[in-house]
């Protein structure tokens, strides 16, 4: 069993250690097992890690170093071995801590394993519809020079951003190679007069070359990413002369830099769990816990006998403090001893755009991009009630068989005597793949597309060549001065920071996704959403005619005659858009066994919080009783899947009056009051 160090400095040291060695001693001498060249803080022999082979645990054990070993803020006995049950921060004095994570977690700042599928499917969906198709990812994988930057959850995000530029790249130089041989055209006109047979066979060349990239040249690089064809390797399909590589490369960089770790998210509006995907239905709930002591035996058993008709105004229980980080590791420990396969557990810290100020930890500089916190765990910061940051548990599975991700949000907040618990839970679909397929190319040969491109080339011959060149220019120019307009604005803004933002919208991984519909209710949904349905489709099916290369050639021969009816239509649609039904039914993908996968998860997770939340209570003496019945009815409020249907199937009264402060149901977040 492995275990793995890192050392949370700039430095970005990390470390394997093999269970068959033994121990490891931690230190600033320069034999140490690991060394750490802080001298005025490490001492010589500081702390030994071992691996014991019956109990199958990592141990840490305190070497009498001079300025001690903490964990959790407390310091260890020094000689007493500590056994490592998950996810630990050592903090060897002052700011410098290790983190050390034992085989089967996640530290949170690895990288994930490729989900092979997807980057297939989308690095062959950019060749597919060539420049269109390119742009539609590298727009989206674009990150502005201001903004936060959220790893792809798996995706090979540099691989993808290759192959979009080149394809971009690949239909730009066809278009700037046909208007070259346009100007030569113009200029032999002049020079030696009108021939139209020297201009027709000259008019062949770009016309062929233009079919060409749009026929065949498209299919054939798409069809290289079919399963049966795919070669897993980066350099696969990418352009092998070496200056015109350093090109496609030199574009794929202005366009994406790879961020290899990230544990913070910046959110604005009404997305706070950025990257998350779509929100399980009675997922989010938020108890308040009032600590109070339990009431001494004898007045036990007085209010059993009923000796006290009523609790004395004056009885006052004792308010016990417990550090908020202990509850994370009651959880933790729990959720750890299930054995769930693929759940990682690592903690986020989440930030408001609109409020991220130049503190020298996140933002360094207004006019940068927010750096990457990981000089502690955000867990251990007890931030003010107002503030802006926002510390979560992160309990993550990943199905990468369906590429499913559940992730759940686990947050304790000391206030005063009141600990509040709050959790929510969200699944991540995999890839669209109706969007992304790549089976059309299933539908046709070599031989017929180099017929259609002979065909398309005899009806590109006349000059149409010349428009279809013209769009491909304009586009990338376009494209170029919108990312620089943006670019200056987003400068401008971050330096005034009035109402900047520095977070996006969504991620590219959930961009990809298939689109799911999680909502309890369906007759509620708003007429907005049903718009934005229906937008999505109407866009898509226009990507399909301006990337589809026959629906291009027809919309360039009789597009002309189509202008003035397709503006009667635009305005007739938009005149009716509004008297449409708004209870209109939703499309709604969904694979059942991936999501029921997952809810199985989400609910084992819950339980083993609500269990060991209380096991840790009663340890100090809480009472415990009216905080179980809370956790046993949110546990009762069950997920039933329906084929292509998620709704909730209630069990028992929500609405509990002999609650003190009651508990009530305000849309998906629950809200009580425990008063013992």
């Amino acid at each position: 069993m492995q275990l793995k160090l890192a050392l949370l400095d700039r430095s970005g040291l990390t470390w394997t250690l093999e269970s068959s060695n033994g121990t490891y001693i931690v230190g600033s001498h320069a034999k140490s097992d690991i060394n750490l060249p802080y001298g005025d803080i490490v001492s010589e022999k500081h702390l030994e890690l071992s691996y014991n082979l019956q109990g199958s645990k990592w141990y840490l054990q305190d070497l009498n170093s001079e300025h001690g070993t903490f964990l959790d803020k407390r310091q260890i006995p020094s000689e007493t071995p500590i056994p490592i049950r998950g996810q630990t921060y050592i903090n060897l004095g002052g700011n410098l801590i290790l983190l050390a994570t034992p085989e089967g977690m996640s530290s949170g700042t690895s990288k994930s394993a490729a989900l092979e599928t997807s980057t297939r499917l989308l690095c062959g969906y950019a060749y597919l519809g060539g420049m269109f198709h390119g742009f539609e990812l590298l727009n989206q994988l674009r990150c502005d020079p201001y903004k936060a930057q959220i790893p792809g959850s798996g995706l090979d995000l540099k691989k993808i951003t290759l192959h979009a530029t080149q394809s971009v790249l690949t239909s730009l130089s066809y278009g700037i190679f046909a208007l070259l041989v346009t100007l030569i055209q113009i200029w032999i006109v002049l020079v030696f007069g009108w021939n139209t047979t020297v201009q027709l066979l000259i008019a062949l060349i770009p016309a062929l070359t233009t079919a060409y990239e749009l026929f065949y040249l498209r299919w054939f690089r798409a069809s290289r990413f079919l399963k049966k064809h795919y070669q897993d390797s980066s350099e696969f399909m990418v352009i092998e002369n070496k200056s015109v590589g350093d090109i496609v490369d030199y574009f794929r960089k202005q366009i994406f830099e790879e961020e290899t770790s990230q544990n913070i998210i910046i959110f604005g509006g009404d997305n706070p769990f950025l990257g998350a995907g779509e929100r399980i239905p009675n997922s989010s709930w938020t108890i308040p816990i009032t600590r109070k002591s339990r009431p001494e035996q004898e007045e036990e058993e007085l209010l059993t006998n009923n000796k006290f008709p009523a609790r004395p105004t004056t009885w006052k229980s004792e308010i016990i403090d417990i550090y908020h980080h202990e509850f994370y590791q009651a959880a933790d420990r729990g959720v750890s001893r299930l054995g769930l396969p693929n759940l990682e557990i690592f903690s986020q810290l989440f930030v408001d755009g609109f409020e991220l100020e130049a503190d020298q930890k996140i933002l360094t500089k207004p006019t940068i991009r927010p750096a990457t916190v990981a000089l502690d765990d955000p867990l251990w910061i007890q931030e003010k009630p107002a503030s802006s940051q926002r510390s979560y548990r992160v309990y993550r599975y990943v199905d990468v068989e369906r590429d499913y991700v559940l992730s759940f949000f686990l947050r304790f907040y000391n206030i005063g005597a009141i600990t509040f618990v709050e959790s929510s839970a969200y699944i991540l679909p995999g890839i669209d793949r109706d969007r992304f397929s790549l089976t059309s190319t299933l539908d046709s040969n070599e031989f017929l597309q180099i017929l259609k491109a002979l065909l398309a080339a005899i009806i590109l011959a006349p000059g149409l060549y010349i428009l279809l060149a013209i769009w491909y220019v304009c586009t990338f120019i376009f494209n170029a001065v919108m990312w620089k307009i943006n670019n200056h604005r987003q400068q401008r803004a971050a330096n005034f920071q009035e109402e900047y933002n520095y977070g996006i919208l969504y991620t590219f991984r959930e961009f990809i996704s298939e689109k799911l519909n999680l909502e309890v209710n369906r007759s509620l949904e708003s007429s907005r959403g049903v718009k934005n349905n229906t937008g999505f489709k109407l866009n898509f099916q226009f990507g399909k005619i301006i990337t589809n290369p026959s629906l291009l050639i027809i919309l360039f021969v009789v597009g002309p005659f189509l202008v003035i009816p397709g503006l009667i239509g635009i305005i007739i649609y938009y005149i009716f858009r509004f008297y449409r039904n708004s209870t209109q039914e939703v499309k709604t993908n969904l694979d059942y066994y991936g999501t029921q996968d997952l809810f199985m998860y989400w609910q084992a997770i819950q339980d083993s919080i609500f269990r060991n939340t209380v096991k840790l209570l009663k340890n100090y003496n809480v009472d415990t009783s009216q905080l179980e019945q809370i956790f046993q009815q949110i546990v009762n409020n069950g997920v039933v899947v329906n084929a292509n249907t998620i709704k909730n199937q209630k069990y028992g009264d929500v609405y509990n009056p002999q609650f003190a402060g009651g508990y009530t149901e305000q849309g998906n977040v629950y809200t009580g009051s425990v008063n013992n």
